[in-house]
């Protein structure tokens, strides 16, 4: 399963600009990431609408329908290998991660969407 709305892996879900390693975006069905959201759009789109500790059923963080994906932290892992350390990021579903309905999860990526054509629209009145 590819990124749905077109921008790359590592960007993020919402604004599509580079995303880095705040939180992931799975389908837990498959186990595959098909997206991120930067630490920004997690503030404005999502600690600002509910909870995040009332989501820990598997429910979505805003309705009750199922929460088909889930939104991890990346973690930070160190692995040591023959006196080397490696550091890395990881997502775990383990730790009952926020999670949201395919609906509620579209609305995040169409607010970006709506928003984009808003900026290009004032930009080509303003030009």
């Amino acid at each position: 399963m590819g990124h749905e709305h077109g921008a790359g892996a590592e960007d993020c879900y919402v604004c599509r600009r580079p995303a880095g390693f705040n939180r992931a975006v799975v389908d837990p069905r498959e186990e595959v990431e098909v997206g991120r959201i930067c630490v920004n759009c997690e503030r404005d789109e999502l600690d600002d609408r509910f909870d995040p500790a009332s989501s820990t059923d598997g429910t979505c963080a805003y309705c009750r329908r199922e929460g088909t994906y889930a939104l991890p932290r990346y973690e930070p892992v160190a692995v040591e290998t023959d006196e080397i350390v490696v550091s890395m990021v990881s997502t775990s579903l383990d730790a009952t991660p926020i999670r949201l309905c395919e609906h509620h999860l579209s609305e995040l990526g169409a607010g970006a969407e709506e928003a984009a054509d808003v900026a290009v629209g004032e930009a080509t009145l303003a030009g």
